[in-house]
């Protein structure tokens, strides 16, 4: 089974943030964040499985109440994770 790319996506990104948060601001270490956060901002994929729709509704949650409203963020995985229930849908 191919491996669900928004899932994948947040749990880099979350592995990210971790790593970020670990280390000076400006540390190159950063970039993974960067780039993951970026994605999930502009054109995150469509989940494939429930269990990435799940994971990119709590993704919303969770940035909403430790990071504050990021409507780029929610608007877009939002928007993915309900094609993916049309998709399932039909």
């Amino acid at each position: 089974m191919t491996a669900d790319p928004l899932l994948t996506l947040i749990q880099e990104y979350n592995a990210a943030r971790v790593v970020m948060n670990a280390v000076p601001e400006g540390d190159p270490s950063e970039k993974p964040f960067w780039d993951a956060y970026k994605q999930l901002c502009e054109a995150p994929p469509i989940p494939t499985t429930l269990a990435g729709a799940v994971a990119g509704i709590q993704l919303v949650r969770d940035e909403d109440r430790d990071c504050g409203w990021q409507p780029e963020l929610t608007e877009n995985v939002l928007s993915a994770v309900l094609s993916y229930f049309a998709e399932a849908k039909s």
